[in-house]
C-alpha cells in the first residue's frame, strides 16, 4: 500500500481528485474552461470511494512531507465546498483530523472552518449529525495554537476586551 500512496501523491492525486470533487469552483480551472456538471440540483454524486481514497491519502502526514501540496491546493481546502466535505464523518464515524491539522495557525483557514461548522447545524434534524458536529466543534475548540481566542469568538460570540484585532487587517 506504501508504494501505492508514494505513486499516488508523487502524481499529485489529491489536488487531480479536489479539482474534480469542486468541479467549477476550482482553483486549476483555467479561464474559460467548461467543465461538465456532476448531479443536478436534486442529487448529489456518489463520492464516496472516492473520499475515503482522498481522505485515506491526505492522512499520510509522512508522506505529505515527502510529496508536498502546491500553492493551488490550499486554496482548493479554503473552498466552501471542500470543507464541507472535510467535515463530514470518515467511515469510522470520526472527524476528519486534516481539517485540524489545515486551520493549525493559519487564520484565513481557522475563520473558513468556524462558518462551516457553524453552517453544519444549520437546518440539522438528525441526532446523529448533531452529535458528530458538536464532536467536531470540540476538537475545534480544543486545539491548542494562537488562535484558539478567535476561535471562541467566531463561533460562540465571546469576545475578550483585550483580545488583539489582528485578523481585521487580513480581510
Amino acid at each position: 500500500m506504501k508504494i501505492g500512496m508514494h505513486y499516488y501523491l508523487s502524481h499529485h492525486t489529491i489536488e487531480k481528485i479536489g479539482d474534480f470533487m469542486l468541479e467549477g469552483k476550482s482553483p486549476y480551472l483555467y479561464e474559460g474552461e467548461v467543465r461538465p456538471c456532476m448531479g443536478t440540483a436534486y442529487t448529489k454524486p456518489e463520492l464516496g470511494q472516492i473520499m475515503n481514497l482522498f481522505n485515506f491519502m491526505i492522512s499520510q502526514t509522512e508522506l505529505l512531507e515527502k510529496y508536498p501540496l502546491d500553492a493551488k491546493a490550499n486554496l482548493m481546502f479554503e473552498q466552501k465546498d471542500m470543507l464541507e466535505k472535510l467535515l463530514m464523518p470518515l467511515d469510522n464515524k470520526t472527524p476528519n483530523q486534516m481539517i485540524f491539522k489545515l486551520a493549525t495557525d493559519n487564520l484565513k483557514m481557522t475563520r473558513n472552518t468556524c462558518r462551516a461548522i457553524l453552517g453544519g447545524f444549520m437546518f440539522v434534524h438528525q441526532l446523529e449529525k448533531v452529535k458528530f458536529g458538536l464532536t467536531v466543534l470540540k476538537q475545534f475548540i480544543l486545539m491548542d495554537d494562537g488562535l484558539k481566542t478567535q476561535r471562541i469568538e467566531w463561533l460562540f460570540g465571546v469576545s475578550e476586551p483585550n483580545i488583539k484585532r489582528a485578523y481585521n487587517n487580513s480581510y
